[in-house]
């Protein structure tokens, strides 16, 4: 199975419901005012997250883990178990220089 990786943006409701996300290979693609709060949908709040996929064309999507950043941090692994690998720990460092 191939492994592949993408930063998202989540806009989150108060009911911590995923209302929309927004996807990218590249950290780059995001500006960090993408975080920003939005005056026009105060019950809304912004998270960035690492996702890991696991699958292939034949077989599709097999498995997905999440690692969410906080305090500008990501966690040493997804939210099941898996390593986060040291480049994306890396890349949210020079992307919040």
């Amino acid at each position: 199975m191939a492994v592949s990786y993408e930063w998202s943006i989540e806009s989150v409701d108060i009911y911590d419901d995923i209302q929309d996300s927004d996807f990218s290979e590249k950290l780059s693609s995001f500006s960090k005012s993408d975080l920003d709060h939005d005056p026009e949908n105060p019950e809304y709040h912004k998270a960035l997250v690492l996702v890991r996929n696991v699958g292939n064309e034949d077989d599709g999507l097999q498995d997905r883990e999440w690692a969410y950043v906080i305090n500008k941090q990501l966690p040493k692994v997804f939210d099941r178990g898996a390593d986060v690998p040291k480049r994306f720990h890396k890349e949210l460092e020079n992307w919040l220089k």
